[in-house]
């Protein structure tokens, strides 16, 4: 003990210089292991290098060939990718007059398949082009654009007709032109376009029933032009209409048609024909014996007139 107080400075020092020394030993083994990952990357990296300068990159008749097979199959599979689209409508160059004949020959083919095809639509009705149909000068810069959406309301449209839904409501498109501003032909979603494709919002209403409602669906799956179904609204007819009578149908009296009746005079069955066999007088039935009372029977299912309104986008690749 006597020693340790004469040779205190000796034990502090000593104390100090084996901590620094273990501290020196510690820095000493991180260093190493650093410098280990480095080597191991430099020798990975020196690998790559050594690979990439041997390979054999110069343009030899194998390499030509192989770069031809690969551009061979580049274009096949873009070829497969544009069977999903349509192609660039050729109304890009249009004039303001072909155009006015354009407009005018559609609209009378949308009124007149329509008919053919059972589909109640109002009268006088412009399938969204109500502000244009007596124009003359259409801006020039704008003639492709709505050729093109004339186009594609024309494909919506025939959609619906091939599904036989009851009857069309209306459809909405973007506005093109001032003209445009200010009516219920329009839908305030916004147009898209990217690098690859023009992406234009629609919004169709019509009246249906769930066959029908499944038909308008798959149509639009295979239909040429690429539909994309974003939203989809469904409510009762009577519902959403409340001017308009349950199911939609009056019959020759005025009074509500039931829905057996609806169903025979929209496939030529009896009636007025409203929809198919347009005149058609009823079919004369054998007179009925009468039969004993019957308790009344619940009825289980009852289909109703569905109101549909589906937000669908276009999706048309970029010319290029």
């Amino acid at each position: 003990m006597l020693w340790l107080k004469r040779n205190l400075v000796l034990v502090v020092g000593g104390v100090v210089a084996l901590g620094l020394l273990g501290l020196a030993g510690y820095f000493l083994y991180a260093k190493m292991q650093q410098n280990a990952a480095v080597t191991e990357q430099l020798a990975t990296t020196t690998e790559q290098h050594k690979t990439l300068v041997e390979r054999n990159s110069h343009p030899n008749p194998e390499n030509i060939a192989a770069a031809k097979e690969e551009q061979a199959k580049l274009a096949g599979f873009l070829a497969q990718v544009k069977t999903h689209f349509s192609p660039p409508p050729p109304t890009n160059q249009m004039t303001s007059r072909e155009f006015r004949n354009y407009l005018d020959n559609t609209i009378n083919e949308l009124k007149r398949r329509a008919d053919q095809a059972g589909v109640e639509v109002e009268t006088n009705y412009w399938f969204t082009f109500e502000a244009h149909k007596k124009s003359v000068n259409f801006p020039t810069n704008h003639v492709g654009t709505l050729a093109t959406q004339l186009a594609e309301v024309k494909a919506l449209c025939k959609i619906l007709y091939n599904a036989k839904v009851v009857s069309l409501k209306g459809v909405k498109r973007i506005a093109v032109t001032s003209d445009d501003i200010g009516s219920s032909d329009y839908t305030s979603a916004k147009g898209t376009t990217n690098n690859w494709a023009v992406i234009t919002p629609y919004e169709v209403t019509f009246d249906t029933f769930s066959a029908e409602l499944a038909s308008v669906l798959e149509g639009l799956i295979r239909s040429k032009e690429c539909f994309v179904v974003r939203n989809m609204t469904v409510e009762k007819a009577s519902d959403a209409d409340a001017n308009t009578q349950e199911e939609g149908v009056t019959s020759t009296e005025g009074g509500p048609m039931d829905y057996q009746r609806m169903m025979m005079s929209r496939y030529g069955l009896g009636g007025p024909g409203r929809y198919y066999g347009r005149g058609m007088p009823m079919m004369p039935q054998a007179p009925v014996n009468p039969q004993p009372t019957q308790a009344k029977r619940d009825v289980v299912l009852e289909e109703k007139t569905l109101r549909v309104t589906l937000e669908v986008d276009s999706v048309r690749l970029k010319a290029r």
